[in-house]
């Protein structure tokens, strides 16, 4: 029982990096840093996997990211990641008990600044 439990805790976070014409490795790296500084405050949660969505996908999406954009800024670059996680053990707050889910995280910047995370939750 010991090994089971260990092992469920410790399994290492899956990245999905996919096929991109648009982004490299890098810049999927740097988004994933924005992602997972955020993840780090939900207390209890463990984080599965990191998947990029696609290139297609993502642009259709800037749109809706300058729909997000404060005043007076105009992204041209937006990229998009789905996550799996487990919600804390015993719930709590707005969580639903060791519940599997899976959000979609959206995050913009304009030329080649930093990457800003606009919103995140289910797909």
């Amino acid at each position: 029982m010991v090994i089971v439990f260990v092992a469920f805790y410790v399994r290492p976070v899956v990245i999905e990096y996919g096929v991109s014409e648009v982004y490299e490795q890098q810049d999927m790296d740097a988004a994933i840093a924005v992602i997972r500084d955020q993840f780090d405050s939900f207390e209890g949660c463990k984080l599965f996997s990191v998947r990029y969505t696609d290139d297609d996908f993502c642009q259709r999406e800037l749109d809706y990211c300058n729909i997000l954009a404060p005043d007076g800024i105009t992204y041209d670059a937006c990229i998009v990641f789905r996550t799996e996680f487990r919600s804390p053990i015993f719930g709590g707050g707005a969580w639903n008990a060791n519940h599997i889910y899976d959000w979609s995280w959206y995050l913009a910047r304009t030329g080649d600044g930093n990457w800003e995370l606009l919103t995140w939750g289910m797909p």
